[in-house]
This record gives C-alpha cells, sequence and structure tokens, in this order.
C-alpha cells in the first residue's frame, strides 16, 4: 500500500484474479497440509525433514508441464532426496498401511499443493507482479486463519510480550 503497489490491483483482468484465487486456495492447502502434519507426527523435525521435498514436486512438475531440462546432477539429487524422504519416514512394516510414519502422507498433499502453485506462479510471474503474488498470499493466509479461529471459538488474544515479540521480528 505505501507504494503504491495497490492501484495495480485495479489493471488486473478477470483471468488474473481468477489465477490469483486459484494461488490463493493452493497455498491455504498446502499450509493446511504441512500443518496438520506436524499435528500429526510425532516428531516436528520429521515433518521439516520431509518438507524438502517440495522442491521435488516442482522440479518434476517443471518438467512435465514447462519441459524444463535438468542435468544429470540434477537428477541424481532428485533421486537423493527421494531416497532420504523414504527412508527417514519408513516405519519398517510391509504393510502399506503401516509402511510410513502416520502424517507423511499429509507432508506428501502438502508439497503436491506447494509444487502446483510455484509452477502456477512461474507460469504468470510476467503477467501478475511479484508483489501482488506475495501479497495474494498474505491475504488469503490471514483471512484464512481468522475464518478457522472464528469457526473454531478460538479467541485471538496476544499478550503484550508476544505482540513485542511479534514487532521485532516483522523489521
Amino acid at each position: 500500500i505505501y507504494t503504491g503497489n495497490i492501484k495495480q490491483f485495479r489493471e488486473l483482468t478477470r483471468r488474473q484474479f481468477g489465477i490469483l484465487t486459484i494461488l490463493g486456495i493452493l497455498e491455504v492447502c498446502g499450509t493446511t497440509f504441512f500443518f496438520l502434519a506436524i499435528y500429526t507426527v510425532p516428531n516436528p523435525a520429521i515433518v521439516s525433514f520431509l518438507g524438502n521435498i517440495n522442491p521435488i514436486f516442482i522440479t518434476i512438475l517443471g518438467l512435465l508441464i514447462l519441459k524444463e531440462k535438468y542435468t544429470p546432477k540434477e537428477v541424481m539429487g532428485i533421486f537423493l532426496i527421494i531416497l532420504g524422504a523414504f527412508v527417514i519416514s519408513y516405519k519398517g512394516e510391509n504393510r502399506l498401511e503401516g509402511f510410513f510414519i502416520r502424517g507423511t502422507e499429509y507432508v506428501l498433499l502438502s508439497a503436491v499443493f506447494f509444487g502446483i502453485s510455484a509452477i502456477v506462479t512461474k507460469i504468470n510471474v510476467k503477467v501478475i507482479k511479484p508483489t501482488i503474488l506475495a501479497l495474494n498470499r498474505t491475504a488469503f493466509l490471514f483471512i484464512f486463519s481468522f475464518v478457522m479461529l472464528w469457526a473454531n471459538s478460538i479467541g485471538f488474544e496476544v499478550s503484550q510480550k508476544a505482540f513485542f515479540n511479534i514487532l521485532i521480528g516483522s523489521i
């Protein structure tokens, strides 16, 4: 708003507003599944590590949709990350139901939504300015958070100390 970027919203076409809506929904879904994984998996560090598969999905989608080319070293890196994610999330059982740690499916879904969002963003970054894309993501997540607080009857009360820490963190 301060830099005058809000004027750019007036210039957006109906199609661009549709793209922003789709991107907002993808970001909300990706974030929701990521936090659901943190809530479900016993060790949040595992979720953090498994979150490293997000670039793999972006890379694979870039290969399939954008026809991007990768070197043999990059392809080897992709396979190593997938192997590492498999080893970390493997539970040791032979049945499919008990094969992976409960909650890793949410990390996978999160990565899919974030990957699709990244590809849609990459396709449209020349027609929708990056500041608008960033503001859109923030607005969708902010509105979704407040809707969920209201829907779950959770009050929004921030202590002075927490507010101070947020203020310092935002600088």
